[in-house]
C-alpha cells in the first residue's frame, strides 16, 4: 500500500507546498518504518498476553 500511494504523496503528483503533512520523501519513508515497528511491538504484546 505504501508503494501505491507514494507517487501521490512525494512523487510528481504529490502534495502541494502549503497543503502537506509530510515534508519530504525521507519523512514519508520514516513513517512506514515507525508503523511497521509499532505493528511488530503490538504482535509481541498480544503474544505475551495470550501466553499461558
Amino acid at each position: 500500500m505504501h508503494a501505491l500511494i507514494a507517487p501521490y504523496v512525494v512523487g510528481p503528483e504529490g502534495e502541494q507546498p502549503g497543503y502537506t503533512f509530510i515534508g519530504s520523501e525521507a519523512a514519508f519513508t520514516a513513517t512506514l518504518d515507525d508503523l511497521l515497528g509499532h505493528v511488530e511491538q503490538r504482535q509481541q504484546d498480544i503474544a505475551e498476553f495470550l501466553a499461558p
